[in-house]
């Protein structure tokens, strides 16, 4: 998602475990790299859930896979996991989440070319509040928060201007 790849999974049971280690590799490479490491429960006789977030990760074909690591040392492997990361291939405004907020909202966004990106909120009555992005991108995906923490409750609108790429779209500020 937006170039970040989001690893879920669960246990059913654990015993003397000590921690799960990402390791990742590029399809077309031979080497592991460790690139995290999660806290295990140790013990535990109930389901479990664990994340992790790898950030702003390339285009390319990736594997990714635990290694639990118990206590003692010993260590198994999950089964491997194939992706790939593509690059953008249409201009798209995403809609802001969450909506309602209170008072913080992401926008995704994303740009199949370097282009130069202009992100600017407005309030109802069309008076622009803040310009949020105002920059040449280069081609990908991007996240923007926008915090509305000095304004009223209200709708608000966020519009996207990228070349002929043009769009708003709306989200509303409870507080």
């Amino acid at each position: 998602i937006n170039n970040n790849v989001i690893l879920n999974w669960n246990t059913a049971t654990e015993l003397n475990t000590l921690s799960f280690d990402i390791e990742m590799k590029l399809q077309i490479s031979n080497s592991w790299y460790k690139i995290a490491s999660v806290s295990a429960s140790g013990n535990s006789n109930s389901p479990k859930h664990y994340s992790f977030i790898d950030k702003k990760v390339n285009t390319g074909k990736y594997n990714y896979r635990l290694k639990l690591v118990d206590v003692d040392g010993t260590y198994k492997y999950s089964n491997v996991i194939n992706l790939e990361v593509t690059a953008p291939v249409k201009f798209e405004l995403s809609n802001a989440f969450p909506n309602p907020c209170n008072p913080t909202t992401t926008i995704s966004y994303q740009v199949p070319i370097d282009i130069l990106v202009i992100i600017k909120v407005f309030n109802s009555l069309g008076k622009e509040i803040i310009t949020l992005v105002n920059e040449l991108k280069p081609q990908g995906n991007y996240i923007v928060t926008f915090s509305g923490k000095n304004l009223r409750s209200g709708v608000y609108y966020y519009q996207m201007k990228a070349g002929t790429f043009f769009n708003t779209k709306k989200f509303i500020l409870i507080k």
